[in-house]
């Protein structure tokens, strides 16, 4: 397996920022953190990671920023939201370039397998292929194509 790095961002509440970087270290990610997309932009230039885990309302911008600023990137890294239970959201941030989002309370479990596969570090089971195929909620119609 490469060495994957996965940047964190702005996360509203320390402790699940803190969560979440422990649950994914010890999936075996590297983790880089930044509390602003000015920072992540740094953080972005000094190691191209696989995936960045984005909150959706950051102190200087928000995900569709981040979005904007990464699709120059040679091999674009992969942007999971963290957000609120709004369909409507979902769908928007799906259309507009992010690979997924995750619901608060976020759930370390689900941001380890969603970011796992996010990286290819793990494959999608053969059962979830067809839910994700079919467009189930909670996967990224992409991840597909991927299979």
């Amino acid at each position: 397996m490469k060495d994957v790095s996965v940047a964190l961002l702005a996360l509203s509440d320390v402790a699940e920022l803190a969560a979440a970087a422990t649950a994914l270290s010890s999936a075996g990610l590297r983790t880089m953190v930044s509390g602003s997309c000015r920072e992540a932009l740094r953080q972005l230039s000094s190691g191209q990671p696989q995936v960045v885990l984005c909150d959706k309302h950051l102190p200087d911008g928000d995900w569709k920023d981040l979005i904007s600023w990464l699709a120059d990137c040679p091999e674009p890294p992969r942007v999971i939201v963290l957000a609120g239970a709004e369909p409507e959201f979902y769908a928007e941030a799906i259309n507009l370039g992010a690979y997924d989002v995750l619901l608060r309370p976020l759930n370390s479990e689900e941001l380890c397998r969603v970011a796992s596969i996010a990286c290819g570090v793990i494959r999608h089971p053969p059962e979830r292929a067809t839910a994700v195929a079919a467009g189930s909620y909670g996967l990224p119609m992409a991840a597909a194509s991927e299979i």
